[in-house]
């Protein structure tokens, strides 16, 4: 078998049978031996029409967009793999363009590039179309693909890349998924322009923008726990050390404001370090994330237990000024930096119990 296509279906009776028959007309006019795979999970006539052109319908056992690939995905026999909507608003004739750098091994995943070959009137709605280059963009920016349209849904790869690739999610975030497995993966990723349609009258999308929109971010965000929490944490941490250490020396400006700033700028960076290196642990047990320099230096020199000793330490610390015998003070600065103290023993202690907690 040498090309998979697969086409995920809920309810598209008045497209898919167009969609299979522009696939089959491609797999004669190519000679290619090819199988078309519809995980479906419709209530109307769709798989009958499927299987009428030819196709392999399986029905996944959850709903959602990506559990439609996985499971369609798993089935796959041939040696390429292109996945497509079954809306008709992918035209499955442009099969061969995306073949193409695969065949000639200049790339393992092709990806077609709505922005560079024209969005048709009426085929994106404006949400999508403000939402699409910002979702791109903070994915590029915190995985560096290079990729221009990130969320294209018309794709195609080689079978041993898809072994590569770890894919866990199960709704809209599949599309961001796979780019980032790729790149992870260190797998060459070339795209390709193509049209995007808009829909036919009776074809309903199966997408919550904002919903699938927080989706798409989490995952982003998820996928990269050291730029997105981490590195602005220490640099908050950074921040808030010089000013609060600075106004004991009056160096920082106004009485008030630099010290109570300080302490604010060092809980937030600690709670976002926290975040990121928990995230990413987290992400690693699960073959989601890599280790990095991060990972590897909490892993070396921090522990649960003496996370919670640490904390404990600076909790006692900050109680201070709560004991009979004189240690009370009266300067901004010091009640600010008692108060710190005291936060992060909290922050540090029930972080660290908890990490302990889902690492058994």
């Amino acid at each position: 078998m040498e090309v998979s296509v697969v086409v995920p279906a809920k309810d598209e009776e008045k497209t898919i049978g167009d969609c299979l028959d522009k696939i089959n007309q491609v797999f004669d006019e190519e000679n290619i031996e090819g199988e078309i795979i519809v995980p479906d999970s419709s209530d109307d006539r769709t798989p009958v029409i499927a299987r009428e052109k030819g196709a392999r319908v399986i029905h996944p056992d959850e709903e959602g967009y990506g559990n439609a690939y996985l499971d369609g995905m798993s089935e796959v026999r041939g040696g390429y793999v292109v996945m497509g909507d079954a809306d008709d608003t992918y035209d499955f004739y442009d099969i061969p363009k995306l073949l193409e750098p695969l065949q000639e091994g200049e790339a393992e995943m092709v990806v077609g590039n709505r922005v560079e070959g024209g969005i048709k009137e009426g085929a994106m709605s404006t949400p999508h179309k403000i939402g699409q280059p910002i979702m791109t963009g903070l994915l590029n920016l915190f995985h560096r693909t290079g990729v221009s349209d990130a969320h294209s849904g018309f794709r195609a790869f080689k079978r041993e890349a898809l072994k590569k690739m770890r894919l866990q999610a199960g709704g809209m975030a599949f599309a961001s998924e796979l780019i980032i497995e790729a790149d992870r993966r260190g797998l060459n990723i070339e795209e390709i322009p193509i049209e995007l349609h808009p829909r036919r009258e009776g074809s309903e999308p199966k997408y919550d923008y904002f919903s699938d929109s927080w989706d798409h971010l989490k995952l982003i965000l998820l996928r990269a726990p050291t730029k997105a929490f981490a590195v602005p944490g220490v640099i908050l941490l950074f921040v808030g050390m010089i000013l609060l250490g600075g106004s004991f020396l009056n160096l920082t400006g106004p009485e008030y404001a630099p010290p109570l700033l300080g302490s604010l700028m060092l809980l937030v960076g600690s709670t976002m370090t926290g975040a990121g290196a928990f995230v990413r642990h987290l992400g690693i047990g699960r073959d989601l994330v890599d280790h990095d320099v991060l990972s590897k230096f909490f892993s070396n020199h921090f522990t649960p237990g003496r996370g919670f000793w640490i904390g404990l330490f600076l909790f006692g610390i900050g109680l201070l000024p709560l004991l009979p015998f004189g240690v009370v003070k009266s300067s901004v600065q010091q009640h600010a930096l008692f108060f710190t103290s005291l936060c992060l023993g909290i922050e540090v202690g029930f972080l660290s119990v908890a990490w302990d907690l889902v690492g058994e």
